[in-house]
């Protein structure tokens, strides 16, 4: 199906198959070795559709919220969401993500996002990524070392009061 193997075709018949609301409720979640506190999961699986909300989460400092929402179209996958971000923590989000030798950074981060997907297999899906919304970096700054020629007076390595909003259509 779709012209890709086998093993990249999607299989959301299960959909079909179920009906029910479930919501999670948990006071610490760990994923990828980033820890998410408390956390919220609302599910509601009905007519080949599943339906997931996430209920202001704690995150890098600040939070996180959103939906997203899985469908089929015939064969096709429909996948379409929103995801919210509110002051996360630009240090703490590198220090997690970073090897040895992190970046002096700080700020805060702040995005509205939307998505949307559609197709017979993961790789159809990925190519058909619709992303639209903002990202915001407040309260800005960092070492930058390759600068130090270029300041005349204050911190020569340092960028500060950086703000930054990205408008992504």
């Amino acid at each position: 199906a779709g012209g890709g193997p086998a093993s990249d075709a999607l299989d959301l018949s299960p959909l079909g198959a179920l009906v029910g609301d479930v919501e999670t409720a948990l006071g610490r979640l760990r994923v990828g070795g980033r820890e998410i506190t408390p956390v919220t999961v609302l599910a509601e699986l009905e007519g080949d559709a599943a339906r997931i909300v996430l209920d202001e989460a704690g995150f890098g400092g600040g939070t996180l919220s959103g939906e997203g929402r899985i469908g089929r179209d015939g064969a096709r996958a429909r996948i379409s969401g929103s995801l919210a971000a509110r002051g996360l923590d630009v240090a703490a989000l590198v220090a997690q993500g970073a090897p040895q030798g992190t970046p002096d950074v700080s700020g805060r981060v702040a995005a509205d996002l939307r998505f949307a997907l559609a197709g017979e297999t993961r790789s159809a899906l990925l190519a058909s990524l619709n992303l639209a919304g903002r990202i915001a970096l407040s309260e800005g700054a960092a070492r930058v070392p390759a600068l130090a020629g270029l300041a005349a007076d204050g911190d020569p390595e340092r960028l500060g009061d950086v703000t930054l909003a990205l408008d992504i259509t």
